[in-house]
């Protein structure tokens, strides 16, 4: 009975530690709801340094917050410091081997290597800031973490399709730039030749865009895009090395 109640105060006395570089204080947000659908694939738990239970550590009253802060510029909810862990871990459980090597880190005064689950796609601007001042929740993208026996990638939150469907749904602004860096206007000479032929129409909208923001030129490449009339003409020219790319769909790789 003993232990129990001091596993217990050692989690109350953590509760109340102050989290450094925490984001404000904000008013009491209403129930989390998940927001973004679920992963339409399974994505498994990666292999942590150590073994850590979101479920056994949220049962026992942890705020997410407690362990993950958000420190300028808040772009990311960092992992929690060594010595957050053992806040507690120096006197509870401290017999597992687990625990050993959390000390072993702790004394080393060495991060936990842990492996990050959700990671922010290359080209994505993203801030963790903006979000938590908007009201939103961990669980409003994440899911219900406290469920987890190990984390994993449980939401598509990761998809555009996600994002946008969001901030539609609450009134933010979905334009490209909101979350991508637009490429930048100085124009370079374009050096290398780059023949497309493709089918007229709207799937050529990328390659109007790129040409007009000047991302080809950026990249020194001198884009021609030759129109087909049929499927025939687009695979003959491809074989004849009249051009570089075909823009086709993928019954006319199989059908010729």
């Amino acid at each position: 009975m003993k232990r129990r109640l001091d596993v217990f105060a050692m989690i109350a006395a953590a509760l109340l530690l102050p989290a450094v570089g925490a984001v404000p204080a904000q008013q009491p947000a209403p129930p989390a709801t998940l927001t973004v659908p679920a992963n339409p694939a399974p994505h498994p738990a990666p292999e942590q340094p150590l073994p850590y239970s979101h479920k056994t550590h949220v049962g026992l009253g942890l705020a997410c917050r407690l362990c993950h802060v958000n420190p300028a510029p808040g772009t990311e909810m960092t992992f929690p410091a060594t010595s957050t862990c053992m806040n507690c871990h120096a006197a509870v459980v401290t017999d597992r081997p687990a625990i050993k090597k959390l000390a072993e880190y702790a004394h080393s005064k060495q991060p936990i290597p842990w492996v990050r689950v959700y990671k922010v796609l290359p080209g994505v601007t993203w801030t963790h800031r903006k979000h938590l001042q908007a009201g939103l929740q961990c669980e409003s993208c994440h899911g219900n973490v406290g469920d987890l026996q190990a984390m994993s990638e449980t939401t598509a939150v990761t998809a555009m399709a996600s994002c946008i469907g969001c901030h539609e749904a609450r009134g933010a602004s979905a334009a490209c730039a909101v979350c991508h860096a637009w490429p930048a206007t100085t124009h370079r000479p374009a050096t290398t030749p780059l023949r497309v032929i493709s089918f007229p129409g709207g799937a050529n909208l990328p390659l109007w865009v790129a040409e007009d923001t000047g991302l080809f030129a950026r990249l020194q490449l001198a884009v021609k895009v030759s129109p087909t009339p049929n499927s025939v003409v687009l695979i003959q020219s491809l074989a004849r090395d009249e051009e570089d790319i075909a823009m086709a769909a993928f019954d006319n790789v199989v059908a010729y």
